[in-house]
């Protein structure tokens, strides 16, 4: 996959963005449907980029409503004024909690800056209040969206963070599945990002994996595009997964010991672009989730 984007899959889809945070936009008869937000930072730089295609969407998909998927969408609706936003059950409670504000905004700035550094250009200023809720609609598990000739189908996707969605392009065989899967470095490892649930986790796993997708569309490094690649991601999704759970579970030292064992390990190379309180923060969570289960 080119590092330079925007890059055509099929005959009416693409990916957009930059590597380390991907949109993908899908354009039926009827309608076209941008799914992911991205980063504040990227609102132009998308924006650019559909311009260049001659492109603009009907529908904008948040597929969950954590920072690095979700600043970007008032910059979004701001030049796509028309474009319907919408979201899964429970991101709009998520992403408008006090806590999750704060977190929100802080982060965008990091990665703001981050991004400033590693080269990328734009002139947006980081966020300073979350997303508007208004006129967003609701998918729930199973809906569609008919785009003429295409279909969007929307599906609850547990384990990684609340509000949770992947879209399912059945005609393409597109499967867009945002972090469900980890999150995934330039070399082709994931990092299990099981927040919620590791249950429920590896279950919307093996969900994604039945729908036997020909595109899949993880969030960060780019799509995978063949078959084979495609299922060896998902092996690798779920052994590392499990892997992860199995080696907290039987850690003999202090959390304390865990916590900084396993940060010295995922903060490396693109997972820079998040702050290291956000990434402490997670690997607390991934600690309690595997010690509960």
């Amino acid at each position: 996959m080119s590092d330079t984007y925007p890059v055509q899959l099929t005959s009416q889809s693409w990916v957009l963005g930059i590597p380390h945070f991907n949109l993908y936009f899908i354009r039926g008869k009827k309608a076209s449907i941008l799914i992911e937000t991205g980063v504040s930072f990227m609102v132009d730089i998308v924006a650019g980029q559909m311009e260049k295609l001659g492109i603009s969407p009907d529908f904008i998909v948040v597929t969950h409503p954590h920072s690095d998927h979700i600043t970007g969408l008032d910059g979004l609706r701001s030049i796509y004024p028309r474009a319907v936003p919408i979201a899964g059950p429970g991101a709009v409670e998520f992403f408008t909690h006090p806590k999750a504000v704060q977190a929100m905004i802080s982060e965008d700035i990091h990665m703001t800056d981050m991004l400033n550094q590693w080269g990328f250009k734009s002139n947006r200023p980081p966020v300073a209040k979350p997303p508007s809720a208004t006129g967003i609609k609701i998918m729930a598990d199973g809906n569609k969206l008919d785009l003429g000739g295409i279909t969007a189908k929307f599906i609850e996707t547990q384990g990684h963070s609340p509000g949770s969605i992947s879209v399912f392009i059945p005609e393409i065989k597109l499967l867009a599945v945002s972090d469900a899967l980890g999150f995934r470095y330039v070399d082709g490892e994931f990092t299990p990002v099981f927040f919620t649930g590791f249950k429920d986790y590896l279950q919307s796993l093996d969900r994604l994996e039945s729908f036997q997708p020909e595109i899949l569309c993880p969030g960060h490094q780019g799509p995978l595009l063949t078959g084979q690649v495609i299922d060896q991601a998902f092996i690798s999704a779920k052994n590392t997964a499990i892997d992860l759970k199995k080696r907290i579970q039987t850690f003999k030292g202090s959390m304390e010991q865990l916590t900084n064992e396993l940060f010295r390990e995922i903060y490396r190379d693109e997972f820079k672009v998040y702050s290291k309180e956000n990434i402490f923060n997670c690997i607390r969570i991934l600690i309690n989730r595997s010690r509960s289960c």
